[in-house]
């Protein structure tokens, strides 16, 4: 008889509310009004990117960290004052509350059984009632209005965090939650890196999207797998050496010219790069691992130190100044190639230019979206 036979595990026990109903009109307003602000703010956010990199690392913009924070409004009902789960049996071990117009976290002390709560896309301002849920392994508040990481500092049993798209300026409040192995921080008002020194466990670490200028703080965290540091306003690739595991590194829409300082990252199998101000392929003597290689929408007009990466599968160079033929040669040395990208570079203008990439590089099955066709 097996162990799971002799020792049968408890049956989890999930409670879900459902979603509010919306007015479909009012959800068409809603949504409206959205897709102009995000318009908006991708339009302020292309002065940053590739098209402007070498202008945007001198440029000091901090608009955007003094925006006025406002209601989430999507038609729906008002939020009741009582709690959507205060039927539930106090031994429920999950809760899900995805969408509902929750406001505040109250009366939730009595689940102490509680393993995973959900509480994602509400209009929480305050994280707070949770204190005795030490069972916590999963909290995730993603998408509400909270502002400060407060009241879950007796979660030490937290294996994954989620307070993306919030209103958080400062990383506090963690040092407690030494199991934490996935924190995802993207979408806030973070300046800094800070605060997760003894987070020694953390294998992912999402910080995409803040107001991140330097690459700091991370010298204890030995164990992560991937980082992601996109859409921030990054200078330089720097103070990574101590991440020796690292396998995915995300620093794509940043200010950064220079491939560098990734000499001590010997298992990093996935770098993206896109969307900076980079102006030549290089720095990458160590990285033999890479399968995926992402430098798409930079300022690249020649390819050279790429013939080396002999696990490179997927390469990126899309919407870069690429002319010469030639260049394309070099990668004829990297045989686990299949996946090539080279639109809107000026040797894609090329009226034979999906059968020249496929002569100079015959293991290649895919150029840019599209499979080549097999004869």
């Amino acid at each position: 008889m097996s162990s799971s036979e002799s020792n049968p595990q408890p049956a989890k026990r999930t409670a879900i509310v459902s979603p509010v109903t919306i007015d479909a009109f009012a959800v068409m307003d809603a949504a409206k009004a959205k897709a102009e602000a995000e318009a908006k703010a991708l339009s302020q956010h292309s002065h940053e990117t590739a098209a402007d990199a070498d202008a945007a690392v001198g440029h000091d913009d901090d608009d955007d960290d003094e925006q006025e924070v406002e209601d989430k409004d999507d038609g729906s009902p008002a939020a009741s004052d009582a709690p959507d789960w205060v039927d539930f049996p106090e031994d429920v071990t999950e809760i899900e509350a995805i969408h509902a117009r929750i406001r505040k976290m109250e009366q939730l002390e009595r689940f102490t059984s509680l393993e995973s709560l959900v509480l994602k896309q509400n209009l929480i301002r305050r994280i707070e009632c949770i204190d005795t849920l030490t069972n916590l392994t999963e909290l995730d508040l993603y998408d509400n209005q909270i502002d400060t990481i407060e009241g879950i500092s007796t979660l030490t049993n937290l294996t994954i965090l989620d307070l993306s798209f919030n209103n958080i300026k400062v990383i506090q409040g963690l040092e407690p939650l030494v199991n934490l192995t996935k924190l995802f921080l993207s979408q806030n008002r973070i300046k800094v890196i800070e605060g997760l020194s003894t987070l020694t466990k953390l294998t992912m670490l999402e910080l995409g999207a803040n107001n991140i200028r330097e690459i700091q703080g991370l010298d204890t965290l030995v164990e992560i797998r991937e980082l992601y540091l996109g859409k921030n306003k990054i200078t330089a690739i720097k103070n990574l050496g101590h991440l020796q595991h690292l396998e995915s590194l995300s620093l794509q829409s940043n200010r950064i010219v220079t491939i560098e300082n990734l000499d001590n990252l010997p298992q990093l199998e996935q770098l993206y790069l896109s969307h900076n101000g980079i102006q030549e392929i290089s720095g990458l003597d160590a990285n033999t691992q890479l399968s995926i290689l992402d430098v798409g929408s930079n300022r690249i007009s020649r390819l050279a130190n790429v013939g080396h990466l002999v696990s490179l599968e997927d390469f990126w160079l899309n919407n870069n100044r690429l002319e010469n033929w030639a260049d394309v040669d070099l990668l004829r040395t990297c045989p686990r190639l299949g996946t090539v990208y080279f639109e809107g570079n000026p040797i894609a203008k090329d009226s034979a230019y999906r059968r020249k990439v496929k002569l100079a590089l015959p293991t290649v099955f895919q150029v840019d979206a599209t499979p080549i066709r097999q004869n």
